[in-house]
């Protein structure tokens, strides 16, 4: 199976799962049943704290930890309320492509752990106009009770019930951008806008399918299979990243770096609404690449 037809394959099932968690991305909080909340979403801005003020010795960048301290607790105070996300069922969905798959798979009770355990560093390249900034999430999980499917991938089956579980490990987003006003001392600094680039990085992904052709050692030669689509699919988000996406990503951490350092007429941008700007447009563009490939 190639690359592009793997890639297709698993995006169209990642769509088509995260499709509903969209739609609620404004009103989810931890380890809640999202069907029963209701009321007005928090929304939460991307200026710095109130109760977090860069000191007056901050040093020299890559000489001390201050920045990325900063855009490190933001991060994770913002991504907490989603870890624990959980999510009642998902309807059952299919997967077409050509002769090569025809898959009916549905889920239940969903839940997504790791996205909180993020850490950031901070590399000075000895320019002050170009830096990098590296986001680390060490492991991030989707655990699904029960998944029921039933079709066959190439020549395998596709059938079973039971558990599921798809674990992403070391995911790495390296973020290169410059200083448009630059302070030896960080404050007031500005990121010069249109100046990000992105870079995405996994070691691996896991996937496994419990009772997967129960009595035969198939469902393990598939879970194998599946896995080996995780470098596919993070070259083609990061082909988003740097395309589709880039304009709402490049406000979002401009406006999120800015705002921490006090860089003047900094924007505020409710993180809220950048992911779920972000996610519509995901969904648009993976359904006008699925029509192109699925219809090839």
């Amino acid at each position: 199976m190639t690359g592009l037809v793997k890639s297709a394959l698993l995006v169209q099932s990642l769509m088509v799962l995260l499709e509903p968690a969209f739609s609620t991305l404004d009103t989810i909080h931890p380890a809640v049943d999202i069907s029963a909340l209701n009321g007005t979403p928090h929304v939460v801005a991307m200026s710095a704290p109130d109760d977090i003020h860069i000191p007056v010795n901050v040093t020299h960048p890559g000489q001390g930890d201050v920045f990325e301290n900063l855009i490190e607790q933001k991060l994770h105070d913002f991504l907490s309320r989603y870890d624990g996300l959980f999510i009642p069922e998902l309807p059952t969905f299919d997967i077409e492509y050509q002769d090569i798959a025809s898959i009916a798979l549905s889920l239940n009770s969903l839940t997504l752990t790791g996205v909180s355990d993020v850490s950031v560093t901070f590399v000075h390249q000895g320019h002050p106009g170009n830096q990098t900034l590296q986001i680390v999430l060490p492991q991030i999980n989707l655990a699904v009770g029960t998944y029921i499917s039933g079709g066959h991938i190439n020549n395998l089956p596709f059938n079973g019930k039971g558990p599921m579980s798809l674990t992403l490990y070391k995911l790495s987003v390296t973020i290169k951008y410059e200083w448009e006003k630059y302070a030896i001392l960080y404050l007031h600094s500005c990121v010069k806008d249109n100046s990000t680039n992105y870079d995405l990085d996994l070691r691996r992904m896991q996937a496994h399918f419990g009772n997967l052709n129960a009595g035969t050692d198939q469902g393990q030669l598939i879970d194998i299979m599946i896995s080996s689509f995780g470098p596919d699919i993070i070259d083609y988000l990061e082909d988003l990243l740097n395309t589709s996406l880039y304009d709402i990503l490049d406000d979002a951490f401009v406006a999120l770096v800015n705002s921490i350092l006090g860089c003047q007429n900094a924007e505020e941008l409710p993180l809220e609404m950048v992911v779920s700007d972000a996610a519509q447009l995901v969904e648009d563009l993976l359904r006008t690449f699925l029509e192109i490939k699925v219809d090839n």
